[in-house]
């Protein structure tokens, strides 16, 4: 079962037309200071590539998903902008520059949840970077949180060309691996009609703030620091942390 097709990117567009504010704002300030080209890996369909990109930035996207690369080169053709897009995996990058900066918001990382695969793409990040460029991604931490199954859920986005997608969700986290795993139908209904059904099966890989600096410095980079989302002040608590860190 895939993930990240043709009404999952509608719905994913649709319910998130844009980045939070205070996190644009704060990974173009990482942009800004770049003494190269950005790279955002596991970009999407550019819902912080496509404003970064407005702002004047030198960023190029890697994701996996043929349709979500789609939606973002759409996007870019209703701006007059003109995308640099590599529909590739992030463990198997192979692209025609290097970064002084590679930034992952929104805990896209989270969606690798092989051991060998984690490693193999926080490898392939660094083999694609400059001497002493820096690495900022955002990560879910587990806080110890045990096992459990939830109910289904469910709800609707209206499309803006008439119709809707309803998304139904199963969700299981297992405490023995920190995975959350889900499994999601998506609907799309037209004049009372069900017209198209996808499903769509999905993972999610939660950590411990130690266990991911050890992964950082096993695969290549130092000066690691971890801070709360967007404002640089020491963890305490939360659920999700920034990581920055240097290739050497």
């Amino acid at each position: 079962m895939e993930s990240y097709r043709k009404l999952c990117t509608l719905f994913y567009d649709t319910d998130k037309p844009g980045p939070p504010s205070d996190a644009l704002e704060f990974y173009l300030g990482y942009c800004t200071r770049a003494r190269g080209p950005v790279l955002e890996p596991m970009c999407g369909s550019g819902r912080f590539l496509v404003p970064m990109m407005e702002r004047g930035i030198d960023i190029d996207g890697v994701d996996a998903s043929p349709d979500m690369l789609e939606a973002c080169r759409a996007k870019c053709r209703e701006r007059g902008l003109s995308p640099r897009l590599f529909e590739q995996t992030i463990e198997r990058m192979s692209l025609p520059r290097r970064y002084d900066l590679v930034i992952l918001p929104a805990a896209s990382f989270c969606l690798l949840t092989e051991p060998t695969q984690i490693r193999d793409a926080l490898r392939c990040i660094g083999s694609v970077m400059l001497p002493e460029a820096s690495l900022v991604l955002e990560i879910e931490l587990h806080r110890n949180r045990k096992s459990e199954s939830y109910p289904w859920t469910g709800r609707w986005v209206d499309l803006p060309e008439g119709g809707k997608i309803v998304i139904s969700s199963l969700n299981k986290y297992d405490a023995a691996d920190h995975i959350m795993r889900s499994v999601s139908r998506y609907d799309f209904m037209k004049d009372g009609k069900l017209c198209e059904t996808e499903m769509e099966s999905l993972d999610l890989r939660y950590y411990d703030r130690a266990e991911f600096q050890a992964l950082l410095e096993e695969t290549g980079f130092d000066s690691v620091k971890c801070a709360k989302p967007y404002s640089g002040e020491p963890p305490d608590g939360d659920e999700t942390v920034v990581f920055e860190c240097r290739r050497p």
